[in-house]
């Protein structure tokens, strides 16, 4: 899944690669999730909104939570990162109210 992802999000993939990509950045998110790999998750976050997934709210509250839970200043960046990356998508916008 993560070659596929990679592969995906170079410059000048096909549109069925990126779809790929995009896939495999989600199910890469869902594993980490399941796992309970909190800043692993966070970092999978970023890497599927920079492929142009769509991130479900689920996942994002997942996160957001991670986030405010953690004592990292690292993790916390890394999902202040992710919610600037998706500002204005309907997912962000929901969980913001």
């Amino acid at each position: 899944m993560k070659r596929m992802m990679t592969h995906g999000c170079h410059p000048g993939a096909t549109g069925e690669s990126r779809a790929l990509a995009k896939e495999a950045a989600v199910k890469l998110l869902e594993r980490s999730i399941q796992f309970g790999h909190g800043r692993l998750s966070v970092v999978r976050l970023i890497m599927a909104i920079n492929s142009g997934a769509v991130i479900s709210q689920e996942h994002w509250i997942y996160c957001s939570r991670v986030a405010a839970s953690s004592n990292d200043a690292i993790t916390q960046a890394l999902f202040l990162e992710a919610t600037q990356g998706a500002s204005g998508s309907f997912e962000m916008h929901h969980l913001a109210h």
